[in-house]
């Protein structure tokens, strides 16, 4: 009975905060906002939530844990990341080699790529020489400073990654198995997906 009581007390005590801010939504950097944080214990707590340089609201962190330093891999200290909203979002990882990451078990499947962050953050978008219309999928193309067409993601964390080399992401999705079973009466095949080049502006 002791221990019905104390759980129930414990669910009361919980503070009903709501999250620092919706999905991209920009806040100044540097800002700082109050936020519902989940402790050790697995106990709803007081954070905050820290906008980073890019405008962004990043993951909730613990008042008890403040200031909130962003995940890290290693000795290396990476960006922070904004909270994940389902989907294709991307959420923090990093690499074999011990590189900051961006992963999505839900795009590229639960063995699916660590990807290495800042792949091409020059890329410009270019829909006239690079497009590509993958199905089921949201992405923009986009012209690397190489000259090589990429895909943006255009979902939550993935412009820490920048612009991908079309052939890449196409052989990131085969570990979609949601994807590829809506593929299977589609003409569009990942297999055929080649990296095209393009003219940089920069160039």
């Amino acid at each position: 009975m002791t221990s019905l009581v104390l759980g129930v007390w414990a669910l009361l005590a919980q503070p009903t905060l709501e999250p620092a801010a919706p999905r991209f939504t920009e806040c100044l950097p540097g800002e700082t906002a109050s936020c519902a944080c989940s402790s050790q214990l697995g106990m709803t707590i007081p954070g905050r939530a820290l906008c980073t340089d890019s405008g962004r609201w990043a993951a909730c962190g613990c008042e008890e844990a403040w200031p909130y330093l962003g995940p890290s891999c290693g000795s290396i200290e990476c960006p922070p990341v904004a909270p994940e909203s389902g989907g294709y979002d991307g959420r923090h990882c990093c690499t074999e080699g011990g590189a900051c990451g961006i992963e999505s078990p839900e795009a590229f499947g639960a063995s699916g790529p660590c990807v290495e962050i800042g792949h091409d953050l020059g890329g410009v978008p270019d829909e006239e020489a690079c497009g590509l219309r993958i199905p089921f999928v949201e992405t923009v193309s986009c012209c690397r400073s190489d000259d090589r067409c990429g895909i943006w993601f255009p979902y939550a964390n993935w412009d820490q990654v920048g612009c991908m080399e079309q052939a890449e992401v196409a052989s990131y999705l085969k570990g979609n198995f949601v994807l590829r079973l809506l593929l299977i009466f589609n003409p569009f095949s990942l297999d055929d997906v080649e990296t095209r080049n393009c003219v940089h502006p920069g160039d």
